[in-house]
């Protein structure tokens, strides 16, 4: 058993039910945690769901040729708030 094999298997029983999905990078960004969070963000996004890519971290000119940077927001839309679940 893998260590976050639990943590996926939840992830997986909700993600179909979910229609709206926020994603958080860290304060500090490096290419490796925002290639990933904009391959899940990209990856959602394509099925549909409402998804918001947030950090208060700004991204370095060096890693503005990843696809989808400009989507990265610095503050929550309160807009149609509802449950949120970690």
């Amino acid at each position: 058993m893998l260590k976050y094999d639990h943590q996926l298997t939840e992830v997986k029983s909700r993600l179909p039910a979910a229609n709206r999905i926020l994603i958080v990078l860290p304060q500090n960004l490096n290419v490796d945690n925002l290639a990933a969070g904009l391959s899940l963000y990209l990856s959602l996004k394509g099925t549909g769901k409402k998804v918001d890519i947030v950090s208060t971290g700004t991204p370095q000119v060096s890693q503005s040729n990843l696809y989808g940077i400009g989507d990265i927001k610095h503050d929550i839309s309160k807009a149609g708030a509802g449950n949120f679940i970690i």
